[in-house]
């Protein structure tokens, strides 16, 4: 399988739920005060207490507000059986997914965690909270320290918010349910019953589409399966200073730092010439659910975006599918 690392590639990740809109405008304003809109009576979550695998809803950061559920109800496709089947639950996420090398479970060095309506997945725009995923990499070999690219650390990200690359600058991810910080992890949303990838899912719902295509270069992967899929769209976590606007106590971040937000980056920026740029780092991954006798088996046929000699999709693991199972009597590697 391809796997994109940290430090390849030298700002908000959302779901674009009224993307545009009066409301998105209205909660912009009420997110400026530092805290988002409708949150919940107890808007944090971490600790252990549960262990790994009662800890999965608790991400990406320590703060949980159920946003979207409180402001529209939880929607009906929150009780789909496929969010069942690959969160484990709709309002509980407790199921992650693995791909096993060989029949005697050699396991991958990454893993997946798919949520439906739990409330994970809030970004700094107070957007993102349902239908969030995560591919989670391999333990950091510091678990002290949330180390960024540029040789620095979390705690330093405020201070060098000025530095060139500083909106894409990527960090080490502190899971605040397990607890684990790790090398490398990507994230988005995804979705279910497509025929094709989804427009909202190739553009920033804070800033609009992408430059040159890329949006349309990213959606024209066609589905492989030949009926309707399982898709996502992941891109990589960055850590960057806070504007004016923002959150000031390290609300977006952990472990909690003033001055500092994360987010998967799915912004366009600028192209560097005055146009419109688009995320140097994106995947797509097109899945199909069935079964493998009794076990629940996800196909994975997945791509990232090249520039060599234009932006294009370029398969991972040379074309090949690979499968994903659910990672069990403690297989994941929390």
């Amino acid at each position: 399988m391809q796997k994109r690392v940290m430090g390849l590639f030298l700002a908000l990740a959302v779901l674009p739920f009224g993307a545009g809109s009066a409301k998105s405008q209205q909660l912009a304003q009420i997110q400026a005060g530092g805290r988002c809109p409708a949150e919940a009576p107890n808007p944090y979550c971490g600790g252990g207490q549960l262990g790994p695998a009662g800890e999965l809803s608790c991400s990406p950061f320590q703060y949980r507000p159920w946003t979207y559920n409180n402001e529209n109800g939880p929607p009906n496709w929150c009780n789909d059986p496929k969010v069942s089947t690959l969160a484990g639950g709709a309002f509980d996420t407790t199921r992650a997914w693995m791909h096993f090398k060989d029949s005697q479970g050699t396991q991958d060095s990454s893993y997946w965690v798919f949520h439906g309506c739990d409330g994970a997945g809030i970004m700094p725009d107070c957007r993102g909270d349902v239908k969030f995923v995560e591919r989670i990499y391999e333990p950091s070999p510091d678990q002290s320290t949330v180390h960024c690219q540029g040789d620095i650390t979390l705690d330093q990200v405020p201070a060098r918010r000025n530095d060139p690359g500083s909106a894409r600058r990527q960090c080490n991810f502190k899971h605040p349910g397990t607890g684990t910080i790790y090398s490398n992890y990507e994230a988005g949303n995804w979705s279910w019953g497509e025929s094709r990838v989804p427009n909202w899912m190739v553009a920033s719902g804070a800033s609009g589409p992408w430059g040159q295509s890329v949006g349309q270069i990213v959606a024209g992967v066609p589905n492989p399966f030949g009926q309707p899929a399982i898709v996502m769209v992941t891109y990589p976590w960055v850590c960057t200073g806070v504007g004016s606007g923002d959150n000031q106590k390290g609300l977006f971040s952990n472990p909690v730092t003033p001055g500092a937000k994360c987010y998967w980056d799915n912004e366009p920026l600028t192209d560097g010439r005055g146009g419109r740029g688009y995320p140097p780092q994106i995947q797509l991954y097109w899945m199909r659910l069935d079964k493998d006798g009794n076990k629940d088996r996800l196909t994975v046929q997945g791509y990232y975006l090249s520039s060599a000699g234009g932006p294009q999709m370029v398969p991972m693991n040379g074309g090949s599918a690979w499968t994903l199972y659910p990672c069990e009597r403690g297989e994941c590697p929390w």
